[in-house]
């Protein structure tokens, strides 16, 4: 039988998969059988290593060789039937429009939009024309960035009936990391303050600290992390997108003002996070294990 192996960006296809399953189960028919055939087969070609196998009573498709002609054979596992994904207990992203046309969903982005005004997360007191902060950074020789707020909205439980308490909006404003620019309009530069995460041999290592009789670990989830932090580094200036504009700011063509905490999506926002909660954990008695980043 001649087979055709077909290649992809990602790697071999399953007729590629299908050549070497056949070249396997002939190998481990050639090794336990005493067919005249086989045996010459066995003699003729190296072994291939047994994949693992099963026994069954029936031809596994029309495809079978010739030589399969005794159903009790030991022939590998029948393939997975591989089922589309879908989602389960996922939050549905909303798309601009459902935002729109959704009271409930323009309601979530103003409560979190009033929630990160009040933790200081941005300046309204300093809003400027934006042609005008360009021309006196210029003036000055600074380096400005400039990012666009944009909001998010997502819905929890919308799998579930129109009137059900379990379907809530959550929004979210973040910071459009990928299109940062500076007072040139070119791509902005970040000092690449990128964080690292505790490793996962570090949390076994916690876990297994704690398993020890006489000592006891907790954990527990810092509320909107990177907002406790201040953000440090070349000065910020963000667009607010109009639902999350004062009236005051009517009057201005393009309004931007000041970033001080560092948002989620700002590249540098992670580094600063880390640098913040370990100088906090340090200040309270707690010690860095050597060569272990964040543990």
């Amino acid at each position: 039988m001649r087979w055709q192996v077909h290649q992809t960006l990602g790697g071999t296809t399953w007729p590629f998969t299908d050549i070497v399953h056949a070249a396997w189960k002939r190998s481990v028919l050639a090794s336990h059988t005493n067919d005249a055939k086989l045996r010459k087969q066995r003699n003729n070609k190296p072994t291939v290593p047994a994949m693992p196998c099963r026994a069954t009573s029936a031809p596994q498709s029309e495809s079978d060789d010739d030589d399969d002609e005794d159903n009790n054979i030991t022939r590998h596992r029948s393939r997975p039937i591989h089922h589309p994904p879908y989602n389960a207990m996922v939050a549905r992203l909303l798309t601009t429009k459902e935002v729109n046309a959704n009271p409930k969903a323009l309601q979530a982005i103003l409560e979190e939009g009033d929630k990160l005004l009040k933790q200081g997360v941005w300046d309204l007191s300093t809003v400027r024309e934006r042609a005008d902060v360009v021309r006196d950074a210029k003036r000055r020789g600074t380096k400005v960035h400039f990012a666009r707020i944009f909001p998010i909205c997502s819905e929890k439980g919308s799998e579930l009936k129109p009137d059900d308490p379990g379907r809530k909006f959550k929004g979210r404003c973040v910071v459009q990391g990928n299109n940062m620019k500076d007072e040139n309009h070119h791509a902005a530069v970040f000092q690449e303050l990128s964080s690292s995460p505790a490793t996962l041999e570090a949390a076994k290592s916690v876990d297994a600290y704690g398993l020890i009789k006489g000592n006891e670990i907790q954990q527990c989830d810092a509320q909107q992390a990177y907002v406790q932090s201040e953000l440090g580094g070349t000065p910020t200036w963000i667009s607010l997108p109009p639902i999350l504009r004062p009236k005051e700011w009517s009057s201005f063509h393009d309004p931007v003002c000041l970033l001080k905490k560092a948002l989620y999506g700002h590249p540098d926002a992670g580094g600063y996070w880390e640098k913040h909660c370990h100088n906090h954990l340090t200040d309270i008695g707690f010690v860095s294990v050597p060569d272990w980043r964040s543990t």
